[in-house]
């Protein structure tokens, strides 16, 4: 069982926060995510999670774009009569901003949350915040037979405000993620952050399942997010070689008038 959190306050950045989980024959990675001022010099943003400021860049027009791939390929899982579950119980009460979490009890499962935030000042405008996303199965075995998988939320996540983000897995070879683009500007017009194009792909080829009396797969959502107020992005899976993913682009500008 994993668990991965984060928070995070965000002002007049760009943010970039992902936590994936994955095994020896899966990976999750974010290949590119670059910005550049009105002049064209880059502002990159390194590594997996990192923060960038655009307010001190020149009045202009910056450029975004950013590639996230998750792939299993080549994995082999044989499994009989095994009890998993998971459970996120009385947690994650009256936060304020950013949580990420991720809790699998199965294997090879990629899960991933991505937040890009791009909170800009007056005469900066975001142009082309371009998402590519891609997901790929392919070449793999699973032998599985009995057992009981469950997942649960319960009373959790009340009176929160913010941003969350959760995956749940007992299965095996699952793939998740909750995607989230989100553009703050302050402007003479709604041009402040302009969203781009969005490109999600997914490829299943060449697996094989063999299952023989499957026992009980649950998913649960119980007593949770009583009073919260924000973006909330769930996904659980009991089974095998899902994929799941909650994908939401969303600019908002605040017009100056002089």
């Amino acid at each position: 069982m994993k668990w991965y959190a984060a928070w995070s306050v965000v002002v007049c950045v760009l943010y970039l926060g992902m936590s994936p989980t994955y095994g020896e024959g899966a990976r999750a990675s974010l290949t590119d995510i670059l910005m550049t001022d009105a002049t064209g010099a880059p502002l990159p943003v390194t590594g997996i999670e990192g923060v960038q400021a655009i307010t001190q860049v020149a009045p202009g027009v910056t450029d975004s774009g950013v590639i996230i791939e998750q792939v299993l390929l080549g994995n082999q899982v044989e499994e009989h009569n095994i009890i998993r579950h998971t459970l996120i119980q009385d947690s994650f009460q009256d936060n304020r901003g950013i949580v990420n979490v991720n809790q699998e009890a199965g294997n090879l499962n990629n899960q991933a949350n991505v937040r890009v935030l791009a909170v800009v000042a007056a005469e900066v405008v975001v142009r082309g915040f371009d998402l590519t996303g891609s997901v790929q199965q392919t070449n793999n075995i699973l032998i599985t037979s009995g057992g009981a998988r469950e997942n649960r939320i319960i009373h959790s996540f009340g009176g929160t405000v913010g941003i969350v983000g959760a995956n749940q897995s007992s299965g095996n070879l699952n793939q998740q993620a909750n995607i989230l683009l989100l553009g703050i500007g302050q402007a003479l017009g709604p041009e402040a952050v302009v969203l781009g194009d969005a490109s999600l792909g997914e490829t299943k080829t060449n697996n094989t399942v063999q299952r023989d009396l499957q026992g009980p797969r649950t998913d649960l959502l119980t007593d949770s997010f009583t009073g919260f107020r924000g973006i909330a992005q769930v996904s659980q899976s009991s089974g095998d070689l899902n994929t799941i993913s909650n994908v939401l682009g969303l600019s908002v500008h605040v017009e100056t008038v002089r």
